[in-house]
């Protein structure tokens, strides 16, 4: 049997497996030969469709070309539907391809992330394209879920904190959402806050290029071709990302011009040329200043409002560990905001932010049917008689060791005090003494020193 998780992000996806024995770890599967697979869908003048990064590459010649399609799933008036079933069977019939996805539902289980924000109704239409592609046996559940229990399962988390025994807040920072996932004592709470579904790194993306056109001398007609071509928006939207990557994934003595800066040319109607370029200054409008995507809010404020509205929620049981995730979560800045509003908590950053959604569904896939199969075993014994089969081969071995720990302390606590008061002479008659033995013995038999002397010989009957 095999767990599948497919992270379908709205900047990247990543497709992870595991098996069904024990102490597997998910690998990543490639589609295309790439463990990454940029969420792009183009398509050519010959007709043909692409994705990943071919549709990347050719996004400015494709006849059209969409990036960032899943953030617009919960607008119903949308063609992100559609997108997101081209690309998710794409996607499929590179795995068919290539053999890594062999037989059918017998053997393998598919689950989907989707972000936390999302409700039922939602997610049950969004499952419902996975199961006319043919994905077998699809389960869409929670990013922020998936990445807890990918938190759990990481041996580098263990390192920090026992998550059985205390309590750890993931923050999942994506291309388009941010979702919150508190576990206290293994327990997971879905954490759903204000702008969760609204807060992403490809707003960053957005400003970035929306701030490139302004300063260029041919900002106008930039404009005008980018409302125009949808190709040629993806194509600079894509640019824009990964120079903004480049950028915060440079120690700060390496972030040069040469470096961090990029000419694009721009062939629509005629060349234009738009510069792009990351730096302090820029760095700083990303996160710091006020823009249009977030209602006039700057990056920070948003972020650090989502963190504050999770701590009053959680109450006084403040997270010990601060598990990020997520592209942005690279970013030095994040860790300080976390910091601040978080200074109790120790924090760790995902090594490998871009498979932890993918990784942690395919073990929600193992658990829960691991999960299924035991609850399937204990209800097929409730129906049985075998454990009353059991029990009472063994009732008679319960009765003789319970005994032998009970008859002293039962001779101390009730039969003595019971005779003395017969030989005080306050009780009377036989009668009476037997009638004050019992309840004398029932009293000390349901007190904590008859249970405490019974733990052990009850222990040992269980095992």
């Amino acid at each position: 049997m095999y767990y599948w998780g497919f992270d379908l992000g709205d900047g990247e996806s990543a497709i992870a497996r595991t098996g069904s024995s024990e102490n597997t770890y998910p690998e990543i599967i490639s589609v295309d030969g790439k463990k990454v697979t940029i969420t792009v869908w183009a398509v050519m003048k010959n007709g043909e469709v692409r994705i990943g990064e071919s549709a990347a590459r050719s996004a400015s010649a494709a006849v059209r070309s969409a990036a960032r399609f899943k953030r617009r799933f919960l607008d119903a008036q949308s063609d992100s539907a559609a997108l997101v079933r081209d690309f998710s069977a794409r996607v499929f019939e590179s795995l068919r391809g290539s053999g890594a996805l062999t037989g059918g539902e017998k053997s393998n289980v598919v689950y989907i992330g989707c972000p936390a924000g999302w409700d039922q109704e939602a997610r049950s239409r969004y499952q419902h394209i996975f199961e006319t592609i043919g994905f077998p046996s699809p389960q869409v559940v929670s990013e922020s879920r998936a990445v807890m229990v990918g938190a759990i399962q990481s041996n580098s988390v263990r390192d920090y904190v026992d998550l059985r025994s205390h309590s750890v807040l993931v923050i999942d920072i994506g291309s388009s959402t941010t979702d919150f996932a508190y576990v206290d004592k293994g327990k997971e709470t879905e954490v759903h806050t204000g702008g969760e579904v609204a807060l992403g790194g490809g707003i960053m993306d957005e400003v970035l290029l929306e701030a490139s056109i302004s300063a260029s001398s041919e900002s106008a007609a930039l404009h005008n071709v980018l409302q125009e071509s949808e190709s040629w928006r993806v194509d600079c939207e894509l640019h824009a990302r990964r120079l903004k990557e480049k950028y915060y994934s440079l120690a700060p003595e390496e972030r040069t011009p040469e470096e961090c800066s990029e000419s694009l040319l721009v062939t629509y109607d005629d060349p234009l040329i738009l510069d792009l370029t990351m730096d302090e200054a820029m760095s700083h409008r990303l996160t710091e200043e006020p823009c249009e995507q977030l209602g006039g809010k700057s990056f920070r404020e948003v972020f650090c409002a989502g963190l504050r509205q999770v701590r009053e929620s959680i109450g006084e049981a403040v997270p010990e560990l601060l598990f990020l995730t997520g592209g942005v979560s690279r970013m030095d800045c994040i860790l300080t905001w976390c910091q601040e509003v978080f200074p109790e908590a120790v924090i760790y950053v995902d090594q490998e932010p871009e498979f932890s959604v993918a990784r942690g569904l395919s073990w929600c896939g193992k658990i829960d049917d691991e999960l299924m199969h035991f609850r399937v075993e204990v209800d097929g014994l409730i129906a049985s008689n075998i454990v009353e089969e059991i029990v009472s081969r063994h009732l008679t071995s319960l009765y003789k060791t319970s005994l032998e720990h009970l008859i002293d302390p039962l001779l101390e606590h009730a039969v003595k005090p019971v005779l003395l008061e017969w030989q005080s002479g306050k009780i009377k008659r036989l009668s009476d003494l037997e009638t004050s033995l019992q309840d004398k013995i029932r009293v000390y038999l349901y007190s904590e020193n008859a249970k405490a002397c019974l733990y052990q010989p009850v222990s040992d009957w269980l095992l």
